[in-house]
């Protein structure tokens, strides 16, 4: 998705051609139903816009001279296409949906057998290594297994724990064992520092964001470290996050920069559109004024986001501007049509004449002939 794609959009304001973008970008997610909000948006604001464009078009038709129950509005390529990957993006949901079922049910399954080996284990008589080494590993098929229900897991979460308590309790391990536990924990906990530490390097920001998402639950995840190190890596892992905030922080900035320059330019490009639209009185000559509204609207469309806040005083102004400019078109073809109509008159009424004269000519010519 977009490097923006942290930052809040404003579905209503998309174009046809950024709602392509958008939904072509959801269409190869593989984690679809994570996307469903925000695809619910997308779809509204296409609905949103096809209605808008039917509502012009038949205002157009009625100005131009037609009667409203007999416009009829034909989709674009644009329109169809979008149409089009809205229905995969419905059935590619469906299919997320059935798939994501069948999935929490395996993993239900999954940690039930390793709370069940958990349990055998503790009854068990055997307290030896290789006791542990199976408890270890059974630790590490939890933490990389696939999420489950969030009810199924408030039932088996604390089945789980209390097991893994009860092992590393009655089973009196001894403080040698804890203490390499403890070192081992510093050891990956030191290693989540290094990754963290390097996302101050990192060019996307959306990335870095879920990279360190994933870092903290990891390092919730560890065990305890040696209490006299505890501290120290705690705020080595904390400094190293704060960085990052930092970096996000002044991105956002940058970003919000972007956006009022965004709306100067519009505003700049506003007050070229009022000019341009006053001066279409008296003599104009259209196709160049065709071509330099064209132009305008390429550049109004080059222009990227503004702040939230005046989107819709930038766009009424935008759209009074079009629709005057769309009216004065309009004007200037139905009078250009009555032009022709009374063209057409006059040279049918030359014709009846010229008509009559030759006609009245023959009549002469033929009278003379007889009398000689």
């Amino acid at each position: 998705m977009s490097e923006l794609e942290n930052v809040e959009i404003d579905y209503a304001q998309l174009e046809v051609a950024d709602i392509i973008v958008n939904l072509k970008s959801l269409k190869v997610q593989s984690d679809i139903l994570s996307y469903e909000d925000e695809f619910s948006k997308v779809t509204a604001s296409f609905h949103k816009n096809l209605d808008s464009e039917k509502e012009e078009a038949l205002q157009r038709f009625v100005q131009d001279g037609g009667v409203k129950e007999g416009f009829e509005y034909r989709l674009d390529q644009y329109a169809k296409e979008a149409i089009a990957l809205i229905k995969d993006i419905k059935e590619a949901i469906k299919t997320a949906r059935s798939n994501k079922s069948e999935t929490l049910k395996k993993n239900k399954l999954k940690k039930e057998s390793l709370v069940e080996e958990l349990r055998a284990i503790n009854d068990s008589s055997d307290i030896g290594n290789q006791s542990l080494n199976r408890v270890k590993e059974i630790q590490e098929e939890w933490r990389n297994s696939d999420p489950v229900a969030s009810s199924v897991n408030n039932e088996l979460w604390p089945n789980y724990k209390g097991l893994l308590d009860i092992f590393y309790t009655n089973r009196k391990l001894t403080f040698n064992l804890k203490d390499l536990d403890r070192k081992k924990n510093l050891e990956e906990k030191e290693a989540l520092c290094e990754k963290a530490e390097a996302l101050a390097d990192i060019q996307s920001i959306n990335e870095g964001s879920m990279i360190l998402n994933d870092l903290h639950k990891k390092y919730k995840s560890l065990g305890p470290v040696p209490e006299e190190q505890s501290e120290t890596i705690w705020e080595r892992f904390r400094a190293a996050t704060i960085l990052f905030h930092e970096k996000r922080d002044a991105f956002m900035v940058e970003f919000k920069q972007k956006l009022d320059e965004n709306l100067i330019s519009k505003i700049e490009l506003l007050e070229k559109y009022g000019a341009f639209i006053e001066s279409l009185e008296g003599d104009v000559f259209w196709k160049d004024a065709i071509k330099s509204f064209e132009e305008l609207e390429a550049q109004w469309k080059s222009i990227g986001k503004v702040p939230q806040d005046k989107v819709k005083g930038v766009n009424d102004v935008y759209w009074s501007l079009v629709r005057t400019f769309l009216k004065k078109r309009s004007a200037f073809y139905k009078e250009l049509d009555g032009l022709r109509d009374e063209s057409q008159k006059v040279k049918e009424a030359i014709l009846e004449e010229l008509t009559a004269v030759i006609e009245s000519d023959a009549l002469f010519v033929n009278a003379t002939s007889c009398c000689s």
